[in-house]
């Protein structure tokens, strides 16, 4: 967070985000971390493999133009286009080159700084004149461009455009509660470890690359794709998503980049065939399990029917990391009964309106923030699971997190606002209100002393209503010998708002002068 001339109100949401990402970082483990850039890895091959297909694209369009005049302008738009994705790639690349080295660079193949959070929040959502790189907001700018491009000459195809507007919706989001929007710079990068930015950029360079293939397929049908003479083929593998959870399902688009949409080609998966209800287009539908975490690998063969041509073979690489959602209770790692415990939510990548989160006592206080109060709740260890919402309106799970549930802890019966034992006068005894405070407790919890017990050498305990002596206790005070004990004990209070009852507080000792 950057410097500059801020409100109170902004500074107190400063802060919070300091104590949030300070909590957050107890709860990223380093094989997380390390699950995070072996995902970015297989992401980045991903991207290379459709900058493969869209290499063919592009070769067959110039084939194309050289044969058919009517060829000629969709190649001049593929021209148009290439330029603009080869830019916007390699900008998103610089961006990840400049985190990893501001953070440490590499060792042994890793990022040094893969938990670091400040710099890639300074650097890319930080705007310039408050210190920051403002590299977001200048993606942000470089993405809004290539969608116009890709929207413009989409024609009147609207299930494109719809699709464009989808991948790259780069709109303000508004919290709950908020008057003003949080920008997309903000609500995508702010506050994220460098190892969960990394594969998020390599994601937005997929996507950018899978638009272009769509695109480049799109100007193929106008000069009548399946007549183009092709004389090599390669497999693309297209994943609906490049970041699998467990529990979760990869999906990919297995498909060839040059294909004829006249007759559909046969598509094997580890030996066995893709039903022909899955295979459109040119294009196989593949659904795989996510089970288990690691790296996995499957292989299959393309082949067209009639065609001397040998079948092609693919390869699909991708690794299932175990869910990173965090949960992280904002005043302790516990919840306590009698009070509300506050508690914030949050998936990387996902908004906070799309968290389903469930469990004793959870209710939702604002965005991605929640309270969770277990004083009815038996047993000594509560469950928060976590789920996201799909856009098909299904919920699939993102995590769960254990937490104890403990009492409060004893508070202390105070004199002066000290539980010291003095010496005091009978006189400043008898005239101070009896009260009871929490001691080192993470939660501002004030407390109203109901009612106590003073114990006086030589005299029955007065049992006493409220936090203010009686005149026979102020006159037995007043008659006891300097030296003695006075011992304030079964104090009851209540905590004030709640009205909740408390019982456990320590007694108080005092030396009479």
């Amino acid at each position: 967070m950057a410097g500059g001339k801020l409100s109170p109100r902004q500074k107190m949401i400063n802060m919070m985000y300091l104590v949030l990402t300070a909590m957050l970082a107890l709860n990223v483990s380093k094989d997380i971390l390390k699950a995070l850039e072996k995902l970015d890895q297989n992401m980045a091959m991903n991207v290379t493999t459709v900058e493969s297909g869209n290499a063919n694209l592009y070769d067959m369009l110039d084939r194309a133009a050289a044969e058919k005049e009517r060829a000629k302008e969709p190649n001049r738009k593929a021209k148009e286009l290439k330029p603009k994705a080869e830019e916007l790639v390699s900008f998103i690349a610089d961006i990840k080159d400049q985190l990893i080295e501001e953070t440490g660079g590499t060792e042994d193949g890793h990022m040094k700084g893969s938990d670091n959070r400040d710099v890639p929040t300074r650097l890319l959502v930080t705007p310039k004149n408050l210190g920051g790189g403002g590299l977001a907001a200048e993606l942000k700018s470089k993405l809004e461009d290539y969608k116009a491009w890709l929207i413009e000459n989409a024609g009147e195809n609207q299930e494109m455009i719809n699709s464009i507007n989808s991948t790259f919706d780069l709109s303000n989001r508004k919290e709950d509660g908020e008057d003003t929007p949080r920008s997309w710079e903000e609500a995508t990068f702010a506050e994220l470890p460098l190892a969960g930015i990394v594969p998020f950029l390599t994601d937005i360079q997929a996507s950018v690359r899978r638009a272009e293939s769509n695109m480049l397929e799109e100007l193929a049908k106008e000069i009548d794709a399946g007549t183009i003479k092709v004389t090599g083929v390669k497999a693309v593998v297209q994943a609906k998503s490049t970041y699998v959870t467990t529990g979760n399902q990869y999906e990919a688009e297995v498909f060839l980049a040059a294909f004829d949409a006249n007759q559909e080609p046969i598509f094997t998966l580890d030996g066995e065939n893709v039903a022909a209800e899955n295979i459109s287009g040119g294009q196989a539908h593949i659904t795989i399990p996510a089970n288990s975490v690691g790296e996995k690998t499957h292989t299959g063969m393309i082949s067209l029917p009639g065609s001397d041509a040998p079948p092609v073979p693919f390869e699909i690489v991708y690794t299932v990391a175990p869910s990173s959602v965090v949960v992280s209770p904002t005043a302790m790692n516990v919840l306590y009964r009698q009070v509300s415990n506050p508690i914030a939510v949050s998936v990387p990548g996902v908004e906070p309106e799309r968290l389903v989160v469930t469990g004793p006592g959870i209710r939702q206080t604002g965005s991605g923030t929640y309270e969770a109060v277990v004083t009815n709740v038996s047993g000594t260890e509560a469950t928060i699971t976590v789920g996201v919402k799909e856009d098909d309106g299904t919920t699939r799970p993102a995590g769960t997190q254990k937490f104890r549930i403990k009492g409060l802890p004893p508070a202390q019966a105070m004199i002066f606002g000290r539980s010291t034992s003095g010496p005091y006068s009978a006189n400043a005894i008898g005239n101070a209100p009896i009260e009871a405070k929490y001691v080192d407790f993470p939660f501002n919890l004030n407390l109203t002393v109901r009612s106590f017990e003073l114990v006086v050498p030589g005299e029955a305990p007065f049992q006493i209503q409220g936090t203010q002596m009686t005149s026979a206790a102020k006159s037995a005070l007043s008659a006891a010998r300097p030296g003695s004990t006075i011992i304030i004990r079964n104090v009851k209070a209540v905590i004030s708002g709640s009205g909740e009852q408390v019982r456990n507080i320590g007694q108080l000792s005092l030396d009479l002068n």
